[in-house]
Parts: structure tokens; sequence; C-alpha cells
């Protein structure tokens, strides 16, 4: 769900939902429901991609320069727009990995090119990375950004938060880390054998304090499998949290659960998850189904 709204003029809600489907289908066990909900929003993983260049939309020559070094040292083919309407021809033109993008541009500025991004199928799951001086980044997040960086930016911080979306040349085929997080011993049993001989790293929380204390030690993964019903701590307090946290908010979340969920729960839920998965007999598959349409993204 996107938002675009200015005092005293009124506020437009842009609202993308997949394919109709029968009351309670989207939430029932089997493979098919974590198709159903992969389907709509798979093209929001960008966790790796093996190809593709990162676009640079910024009006400033020496920003440019800057972020060329930055970025052509680290492996990242580059290409700039000096313009938002330049750049979103470019990105019509040639889909790219990810954007960079400034707020000050001369024409239309950055939060209309975010806009516009974000209500264009052929480009809304794109991520794109704000790069300003302007220090809103609630506003930039709650547009559709990736990710939100305030300017002088630092090498490192660049690198590692393009790091979450694309992936260098030499990078590819790393495994890619998954956190799972479940109060049962069983269930993150059974996710680890589905997933590890797909080359996935796993890595598991019981339950929702160990998946905090996980985040506060301030490493790193790809993915996390998130469990919604867990006593102390469930699963919607722990995904708000990682949401919340600047190290681990743009970290892809996808829910694994044995519940069918109330309209509020997803309301709880919308604009913090990928995707659900259904427990059950047919969990490993529907994961895996899930897993397998974003692989060039999430493996190599």
């Amino acid at each position: 769900m996107e938002l675009v709204s200015a005092v005293g003029q009124g506020s437009t809600f842009t609202l993308v939902l997949p394919a109709p489907v029968n009351e309670g289908e989207a939430v029932e066990a089997g493979p098919d429901a974590g198709r159903e909900v992969a389907e709509a929003a798979v093209d929001a993983v960008q966790a790796v991609v093996a190809s593709g260049d990162v676009l640079v939309i910024e009006d400033d020559p020496s920003a440019v320069r800057l972020l060329r070094e930055y970025l052509e040292a680290a492996g990242y083919p580059v290409r700039v727009a000096a313009t938002g309407e330049s750049g979103l021809a470019s990105v019509v033109e040639r889909k790219p990995a990810a954007i960079i993008l400034d707020v000050l541009l001369p024409g239309i500025d950055g939060w209309e090119v975010l806009r516009r991004l974000k209500a264009d199928d052929r480009t809304h799951d794109v991520p794109v990375i704000i790069v300003t001086v302007v220090e809103e980044r609630e506003v930039g997040l709650a547009l559709g950004a990736a990710d939100y960086l305030v300017k002088p930016i630092h090498r490192e911080a660049l690198l590692a938060c393009l790091g979450r979306y694309v992936a260098t040349t030499a990078e590819v085929g790393q495994p890619r880390r998954v956190l799972v997080v479940d109060d049962e011993a069983a269930a993150l049993a059974l996710i680890r054998a589905a997933l590890e001989p797909e080359g996935y790293e796993v890595v598991t929380a019981q339950g929702g304090r160990a998946a905090l204390d996980w985040a506060r030690d301030g490493q790193l993964v790809d993915l996390v499998v998130c469990d919604l019903m867990m006593p102390e701590i469930d699963g919607f307090e722990v995904i708000a949290a990682l949401k919340r946290d600047r190290r681990t908010a743009t970290v892809p979340i996808v829910v694994c659960t044995a519940h069918d969920l109330t309209a509020e729960q997803k309301a709880r839920l919308n604009g913090q998850i990928l995707g659900i998965v259904a427990k059950g007999h047919d969990a490993r598959l529907g994961l895996l189904d899930w897993l397998s349409r974003s692989a060039p993204r999430l493996l190599n």
C-alpha cells in the first residue's frame, strides 16, 4: 500500500493486490498458499541480483563522481541521470538492479520520481535507495524507498545498504543466510532440512526473544522466515521490532504459520512482510515453492 498526502489537498491511496481468490484461500495449508502470495510479492524480493546496473539519479556532478568512485570500485556498473524525467525514462528503457535517488532535483523532484516508480507496474519492484541532504527518512520509506541515507554519505554505509539488493559478480554463488524464527524445535528442524540442501545457510532462533537477541547482536541475514503464534514474544512483535531497527528494516520477511489470519492481524502485517506460507504437512513444499520463484535474487 502506498500513500501520497498533502495538507489542504487530500490524500491518494494506492493498493496493489494479487489476483482475486476465494475467501480464505490465501492462507490455507499447502504449497499454493505460498504461491498465491509469492506471485504478488516476488518482484519486491531484491536480495541479490546477478546482473544489471545501478542507476544514479543525481544532478550534482561532485556527488555523481563520489558515487561512481564508491560503486564502480566495488564492482557495480553505474548509469547516471541528471534529472528526474531522464531518470524515469532510463528506468523504462533498461531496468536497473537498483536506483540511487536524490530528492533535490531540477524539474520533478525525487519524491515525485519515487511515487511514479512505485505506481508503475514496470518499475515498482526496483529497489530505490534515497541519498540526500533532506532528513525525511520516514516519508521516503512510506513512499516505498528500500532505504534512506543522509549526506554526507560514507562508502561503507552505502555499500552495505546496496549489498542487500544487488550482488557484484564476485558475490554471485555465495550462500544466502536465512533466519528462521519459531518456538517449536521440530518446526526449525523441518525448515532447516528443507533449505540447507538447496544451498541456503540457515540460522535458527527458538522463540521471539531469541530472535530479538539475534537482532541486537547486529548479525545480518538475507531473509527471515517467522512464525506468528509464539509464547512471550509473538511473531507480530518480532516483525515490528525488526522493521524498527535500521540494521534489519530492509530484510525481507516471510511468515510461516498454521493459523488463518483475521482481518485485524493482516492489517498489522500490511507493508511489513513479503508473503505467507502455511504450516502443515505441505509446509516444506510451500516454502521451497515460494523461494524457488525468487531464487535468482536470493541465491545465484
